[in-house]
């Protein structure tokens, strides 16, 4: 079983577990022009790379609301699905409160395999948001039961659109959220928060979403350029939890929710040792860095793989307080502990 390093204490900066498990000698550097495969990602052409520059299971019926064990219920306060305060507990004993944390209140059914479609039968809606300039993945049915449905903000990785991650998009939709993905190629930190801003105003506007939405619990997710630009936009007041696939380095001291930093062995071109490990360091919030074994920087494309029930467990268990998603993150057992996962960090952890 892989060893799990465990950080105390909020301060940024290099402190904290070193992490193995980062690519090997000679990583392209995404600020060097030289990629895997010629990729230049500064501005230079390809099928991914990442700049500082700018910044599954079946289809099901949803089967939440107001009955059975996955009653919907009315919006809680961010706070909530925040960064835990100190409680003068150490891991162990945070490790043995099941109650927590307790998401934004909101409740959701429970699942056996993460990686699945939920309980949401999700939809995909083009050329939206500010300008038309945006994608949107949602469910197909808003509100049932009073069901506040939490705002997601989506950052592509450089070349790339949104359209090269349906089933990792939809995944994520069909357990409640409600996603707006810029179209750009080169998405930043203002894009990003545009897409966030719109979504949480259409809240109050008339239209499909007034009243549907959960405003104050909103969630920041990226992978590669748009993960670092995630990172950077979960200082967001409404943000509650962030999550970067295989990031450029991102602002980690400036989040106020808790973050998941995920990334592989085989990634030579957002290199663990250079980006991702960064972040980690700078981060002043309770963080989870997971490396998967032989993953390389594609890995997030389409479906994310292996990479997609961690990123789904997580959003579960912070925004709605899946205890059960605890699994993959909590304990020196973790689901993200051993194989095919490896170097397991945790950072500021209660």
């Amino acid at each position: 079983m892989a060893g799990v390093g465990t950080a105390a204490g909020g301060t940024s900066g290099s402190g904290g577990s070193t992490v193995g498990g980062g690519a090997g000698t000679g990583a392209a550097r995404p600020d060097s022009g030289v990629g895997t495969g010629g990729v230049s990602p500064e501005g230079g052409s390809g099928t991914e790379g990442g700049s500082t520059e700018g910044g599954s299971g079946a289809a099901g019926t949803r089967t939440d609301g107001g009955s059975g064990s996955g009653g919907g219920s009315t919006e809680g306060g961010a706070g909530a699905a925040g960064a835990r305060p100190d409680s003068g507990m150490d891991a162990a004993d945070a490790d043995a409160d099941s109650s927590w944390p307790a998401g934004c209140g909101m409740t959701v059914p429970p699942v056996a395999d993460y990686g699945a479609y939920g309980a949401f039968t999700p939809i995909t809606v083009p050329n939206t948001g500010p300008g038309g300039q945006y994608t949107m993945f949602r469910p197909e049915t808003l509100g049932e039961n009073g069901f506040k449905h939490p705002p997601v903000t989506w950052g592509n990785g450089i070349t790339t659109t949104p359209a090269l991650y349906p089933a990792l998009l939809s995944t994520i939709a069909s357990h409640g959220f409600v996603i707006i993905a810029s179209n750009s190629v080169t998405v930043n930190t203002q894009l990003m928060t545009s897409g966030l801003d719109w979504l949480i105003a259409q809240n109050t506007a008339s239209g499909d979403f007034q009243g549907k939405l959960a405003p104050s619990c909103a969630v920041s997710i990226g992978y590669s350029l748009g993960g670092g630009a995630a990172v950077d936009t979960g200082k967001h007041a409404s943000v509650v939890t962030t999550v970067s696939f295989h990031g450029l380095q991102g602002t980690a001291e400036l989040l106020h929710g808790p973050l998941l930093l995920l990334t592989g062995t085989a990634d030579d071109f957002v290199s663990a040792a250079e980006y991702v490990t960064p972040t980690y360091n700078r981060s002043v919030v309770q963080t989870f860095y997971g490396t998967l074994v032989g993953a390389g920087h594609l890995a997030p494309l389409g479906d994310a793989g292996e990479e997609r029930a961690p990123a789904v467990a997580w959003l579960r268990l912070w925004v709605y307080g899946d205890q059960e998603a605890r699994q993959f993150f909590y304990g020196p057992d973790c689901r993200l502990c051993k194989a095919p996962w490896t170097n397991a960090q945790r950072k500021n952890w209660p």
